[in-house]
């Protein structure tokens, strides 16, 4: 009879074995079978095992990769929501685990009700308790989530990566922030999803004061969706302008600190890209308006580019006198030795 540590031990050669078959061509797939036999006895013969949590995790993992993901999420909510969910799943009739969704040709936001769309649900894994303490919970609950997003089951997949960004200090931290605010935005959660990238930027930046080194490559991205989310004037999704029907503006979310923060050293550069964003809509009136939240208090050189951004939407409009007026604007106003490409 094998031990669980035997086991586990056999499990890890047969997935290196796996690796080494595919990597000099004898096969063209991960053949995971093995793997998945010795450690789905760990699971459920051994379960005291100390080391069950990463006898699970290597379960979840090769069955996801060998395309069986409703098994790993089975064993996945098995390990941190022990409560709930069993392995193997609890007949449904019990209220045990619910079927994977389906993939969708579409978006999502645009398969939901319109309040289901502007409110989130936060139902999904609320109350979940582990079956054991794990170093290893973070990175379960990620990729959990990950299979839920992957078939647009965007509801259970927020609920997943919440259980992400409730551990700050991890290492999986800010890409769990920045995959809970895309679920908000494919769901059309949109003042959600602000929040979330706008954590991810705070967080990114937090990291960088405190060891001198770059944060998240995310930063970027996050602060495109927020400037893309903004200026987006069909947060309803039906198809029609929200200040048509009496909704916000986009320059009226600009302006609103209650959903974004204004206080950030970061929101110029959100003006500035809403601005961009606007004039590449064909919206130039609203783009220089956004501009121009940018450039109060115009004291910085890159801030030069952005005057003649201005210029350029005033162009666009037909208005050269009010082009003239941008840039002289700009030749009083900019600092000593800046430079910016001609209008």
């Amino acid at each position: 009879r094998h031990t669980p540590d035997a086991l586990l031990r056999l499990a890890e050669l047969y997935t290196e074995r796996a690796f080494d078959a595919l990597d000099t061509g004898r096969t063209d797939r991960l053949e995971l079978s093995p793997a998945i036999a010795a450690t789905e006895r760990v699971v459920l013969e051994f379960p005291r095992y100390e080391r069950r949590d990463r006898a699970a995790y290597l379960l979840g993992w090769a069955l996801a990769e060998s395309g069986r993901e409703h098994e790993a999420a089975d064993v996945y909510r098995a390990l941190v929501c022990a409560n709930v969910h069993g392995y193997p799943p609890r007949p449904s009739s019990d209220g045990g685990d619910a079927p994977l969704a389906q993939p969708s040709l579409h978006h999502p936001a645009l398969e939901r009700d319109a309040e289901r769309r502007r409110t989130p649900t936060l139902q999904a894994y609320v109350g979940c308790a582990p079956a054991l303490a794990s170093e290893l919970e973070v990175e379960v609950w990620l990729r959990l989530g990950e299979i839920h997003f992957d078939v647009a089951d965007l509801d259970a997949a927020i609920g997943a990566y919440r259980h992400v960004v409730a551990a700050p200090a991890d290492r999986l931290y800010a890409f769990g922030l920045y995959k809970l605010a895309w679920s908000h935005y494919r769901a059309g959660h949109y003042a959600e999803a602000i929040e979330r990238f706008a954590q991810l930027i705070d967080h990114s930046d937090e990291v960088e004061r405190a060891t001198g080194r770059a944060g998240s490559e995310l930063r970027d991205e996050a602060l495109q969706y927020i400037a893309l989310t903004l200026a987006w004037d069909d947060w309803d999704e039906d198809g029609q302008p929200d200040h048509a029907a009496g909704g916000a503006h986009p320059l009226e979310r600009l302006e609103d600190p209650s959903l974004w923060p204004h206080d950030r050293p970061w929101a110029r550069e959100v003006y500035r890209r809403v601005g961009d964003v606007l004039f590449e809509q064909a919206h130039p009136d609203e783009a220089i308006f956004a501009w121009r939240l940018r450039l109060a208090g115009f004291q910085a050189c890159d801030d030069a580019d952005v005057h003649l951004s201005i210029v350029r939407a005033h162009r666009q409009r037909g208005d050269e006198d009010a082009a003239l007026e941008a840039l002289e604007a700009l030749a009083t106003r900019a600092p000593e030795g800046c430079h910016a490409d001609r209008a």
